[in-house]
């Protein structure tokens, strides 16, 4: 787009000069263009549209007609018209030079609107690569946390009992694992929606142990900063669900499950409290928390697992917020 379009008095200023110039040599040709009255005219408004605008074009339009009128239009130095040559004439003038700025004019406008699709489109481009190369990375993450977890659980069979159980904890942390990548696909879950989801997760994990008379309570003041955090920080969650299932609700099946994120100061704390009988075997060394412990060093975090004074446990993560 020219400069001179976004500027409005810099647009009408070379216009007018236009018109001066159209002047200039139409009356400078005389008797040789006697024939021809508008034709400098007709340039200096088709120069005007395309570099300046149809406004500013409009405004040579105007000058252009009264010019001719009074100077190249006999009699000359009159605004007299003979009829019907001089109506005609003018008429014409109008009509082309009009028909002539109109269409540019429209040619630039869909000229613009073809820009900025294009540049919608690039965007979108841009969007759509940046979120195929966001999902590479946390499929990889996924899976390097999925072959550390598996890792940990090779390390600690012993007997067939032990593999079986491995299994069928590998089986569930891989479900908790794809669910936590199917409900944080959107980046915006991981900020704004990030307690319902964290909610959603959390209470499919119940419902499906049979626990769906413990009730849940989840706060989120302070949403992750990022998806790779409210990933992590999704998988910790779980990994206490789990664990509170496993120790806190063994022998009952109702009961109190609160999660809450929060921030305080510069650290981001992730809190999963229960009303069960505290933190029995679920010590450090446990394969839980070696799991949990794993996922909060990516971030430089810590976790830490205390008996409340009103019984139950209290699992807690922090982690330093990143700029």
């Amino acid at each position: 787009m020219s400069p001179l379009r976004q500027r409005p008095l810099a647009g009408y200023s070379f216009g007018l000069l236009c018109f001066i110039v159209a002047f200039a040599v139409r009356y400078w040709a005389g008797p040789t263009m006697g024939n021809l009255p508008f034709v400098t005219f007709f340039l200096a408004s088709l120069t005007t549209t395309v570099v300046a605008g149809w406004r500013p074009a409009v405004l040579v339009i105007a000058l252009s007609f009264f010019a001719s009128w009074y100077f190249f239009l006999h009699p000359y130095a009159s605004f007299a018209l003979p009829w019907p040559q001089g109506y005609i004439a003018l008429a014409f003038f109008l009509a082309v030079s009009g028909t002539e700025t109109a269409v540019l004019a429209f040619l630039h406008r869909a000229l613009e609107q073809l820009a900025q699709e294009r540049e919608r489109v690039e965007k979108l481009l841009n969007h759509e690569k940046h979120l195929y190369h966001e999902l590479q990375h946390r499929v990889a993450n996924g899976i390097q946390s999925l072959a550390s977890i598996l890792s940990i659980q090779a390390a600690t069979i012993a007997d067939a009992e032990d593999a079986e159980m491995a299994l069928t904890d590998a089986a569930t942390r891989l479900r908790g694992v794809a669910a936590v990548h199917r409900q944080l696909h959107d980046p915006a879950l991981a900020t704004a929606s990030f307690g319902s989801v964290l909610h959603g997760l959390a209470r499919d994990m119940l419902d499906n142990a049979g626990l769906q008379a413990v009730r849940l309570d989840v706060s989120v003041t302070s949403p992750p900063p990022d998806q790779d955090s409210a990933t992590t920080l999704a998988m910790v969650a779980l990994e206490a669900t789990s664990n509170a299932i496993k120790h806190a609700f063994a022998q009952r099946d109702t009961g109190q499950l609160t999660i809450t994120l929060r921030r305080e100061g510069a650290l981001l704390a992730l809190c999963v409290a229960d009303d069960g009988p505290g933190p029995g075997p679920m010590r450090d060394g446990s394969l839980g928390m070696t799991i949990m412990e794993g996922f909060a060093e990516r971030f430089g975090g810590r976790v830490s697992l205390t008996a409340q004074p009103q019984g139950g446990s209290l699992l807690r993560l922090e982690m330093p917020l990143r700029r």
